[in-house]
């Protein structure tokens, strides 16, 4: 099977993926998914590994995301309660001037 190969000798990201992706299934022995391809198997390992490493990446930085939203709308009401304190001792201030 023809893979294609980048400049210097690298493999494509798609390429990476299709056997990484190969390997995380389980269905065939790292060593088949090598000789399938035309790669060593330490190659398919690294790519499995690396493969592994990236999805746990994901999920955190969708939790990283989330986390920065929710500090995002803190500061925004904590501005917002704000503005109404001094709203608030403002009118009550002017109140006391006026008599009311």
């Amino acid at each position: 099977m023809a893979h294609p190969i980048h400049k210097r000798g690298r493999y494509s990201a798609a390429f990476k993926q299709e056997v990484a992706l190969e390997a995380l299934k389980g269905t065939k022995t790292i060593q088949q998914i090598a000789s399938d391809h035309g790669i060593s198997a330490d190659l398919v390992q690294d790519w499995k590994r690396q493969a592994k490493e990236h999805l746990a990446e994901g999920f955190k930085r969708k939790r990283k995301t989330r986390e920065a939203e929710l500090q995002t709308r803190i500061a925004r009401l904590e501005r917002l309660l704000g503005k109404r304190d001094f709203e608030l001792d403002w009118l009550t201030k002017k109140s006391r001037e006026l008599g009311l």
